[in-house]
């Protein structure tokens, strides 16, 4: 699993990409593990990149974000926010919306 692990990495990864997806997560979160590699499998699936930020280690990138749970995934297209899924994560929403970009 890619981690980002510098913020000027987290700006060119959106930047860079068409399509890309961040998973933000905590250290002491619990559902964060379970659900990682779920997610990530995902989008590996779909041919997606995905790295995860930790909300410890960048807590202004959370903020300015507005990450207000963990873990949360966003999905961006070109540097732009286009879906957000925190929590108890809805796979099956990330995988429609990721087959609705593809098709």
């Amino acid at each position: 699993m890619k981690i980002i692990e510098q913020a000027s990495e987290y700006n060119q990864f959106i930047d860079s990409n068409e399509y890309c997806g961040v998973y933000y997560s905590s250290e002491q979160c619990g559902v964060c593990n379970t659900m990682k590699p779920k997610v990530f499998s995902i989008y590996q699936e779909a041919g997606m990149p995905i790295k995860e930020l930790s909300l410890n280690q960048f807590q202004e990138i959370a903020a300015q974000q507005l990450i207000l749970k963990s873990p949360t995934v966003i999905l961006y297209e070109k540097g732009k926010e286009i879906t957000r899924d925190s929590g108890f994560i809805d796979l099956n929403k990330i995988f429609r919306n990721l087959d609705l970009i593809l098709s």
